[in-house]
């Protein structure tokens, strides 16, 4: 078995601290340190993610490959479905897709880089639960990420799921 690193990450202010990382330090690092590809799974995407937005228009501007799906587009914030639709549109190699599914939800939060680092977690990608809340997280490295990635590519080829220049405009 190959080696890997584990450290938990938190939100809440009496959680932080005392040695123990923030999760929203945890996903600048990942999405920082990525060389090919970074993949994102979120049930809530709000405006408050606003650093989120940042990190990942500077990983596209360094030509790093990403593709997130998020939870029914219906149910986020309009803002956020324009913005992230509009980085589909301008960048090649950003992929949109919407979880669609009829009785269940993509309830995952989870960012994969280079299938070899990940942070998985409580949070969704909000201001609250990426500084507010109180959230745990595992920031992964290693082997554990290669199964993590081999079981998010399984639902990137699922058929609950949509990608965005696919959809069917009225």
């Amino acid at each position: 078995m190959k080696s890997s690193d584990i450290r938990i990450v938190v939100t809440g202010v009496d959680w932080l601290g005392s040695g123990i990382g923030s999760i929203e330090t945890s996903l600048e690092e990942l999405i920082r340190e990525a060389k090919e590809q970074i993949d994102i799974t979120a049930y809530s995407v709000t405006s408050g993610a606003d650093l989120l937005f940042k990190w990942i228009n500077v990983a596209l501007e360094r030509g790093i490959k990403i593709r997130i799906i998020v939870n029914k587009p219906e149910s986020q914030p309009a803002i956020i479905v324009n913005k992230l639709e509009r980085l589909a549109t301008k960048y090649k190699h950003f992929a949109l897709y919407y979880f669609i599914g009829k009785r269940s939800n993509l309830h995952a939060k989870m960012i994969i880089a280079d299938r070899f680092a990940a942070v998985v977690g409580s949070s969704n990608l909000s201001k609250s639960g990426l500084l507010l809340n109180y959230e745990v997280a595992a920031y992964v490295k290693g082997e554990p990420v290669e199964q993590l990635a081999n079981t998010l590519e399984k639902l990137f080829n699922s058929k609950n799921i949509v990608k965005f220049n696919s959809l069917k405009k009225p």
